[in-house]
């Protein structure tokens, strides 16, 4: 018994130290598979850090280059609407100045128009006064006339004669 039991006794000493040298190298195999998988872990979460960091960076960068375009854009709308409203306040101004030579060129005219109406209507009355004094000296003319012509109406041939040998 004693041979069989030492070769038992061996074998399974042989096994036991055989599953504990199994056990030690799969714990040390855990804790290297841990340290790697850490490792990989820490690498992945740094890569990952690392790209959200570009990300960040590239948008941030993108969106200070579409503020940058888009307040180039606005600025520029401005400017041109500023001018728009610039031109068109020069167009006023510029077609108010025209109304007003215009206005003041027809003030002139109506005034320059009224006094010669009134240059007129005074050269009418002077000469409606001219007129009157023509015809009632006219009037006069034809009533001497007619006055001659009544008396040469009664005045026989002879007289007559005699009157133009006076004259």
């Amino acid at each position: 018994m004693s041979d069989s039991f030492w070769i038992l006794l061996s074998a399974l000493s042989g096994f036991a130290l055989g599953c504990l040298i199994f056990l030690v190298y799969l714990r040390l195999f855990q804790v290297r598979r841990k340290k790697h998988i850490k490792k990989e872990t820490s690498f992945i979460i740094n890569q990952a850090k690392s790209q959200a960091m570009r990300i960040e960076k590239s948008a941030l960068s993108k969106s200070r280059d579409m503020e940058r375009k888009i307040k180039s854009k606005v600025e520029a709308e401005v400017r041109k609407e500023k001018k728009q409203a610039e031109d068109m306040k020069y167009q006023a101004e510029k077609r108010k100045a025209r109304l007003e030579r215009e206005f003041k060129r027809k003030i002139e005219d109506m005034e320059n128009q009224t006094k010669e109406l009134e240059r007129q209507k005074e050269r009418n009355e002077t000469m409606k006064e001219q007129l009157e004094k023509a015809t009632n000296k006219t009037k006069e003319k034809m009533e001497e006339l007619h006055s001659i012509m009544e008396k040469a109406a009664n005045v026989t041939k002879e007289q007559a004669r005699e009157e133009s040998f006076k004259n």
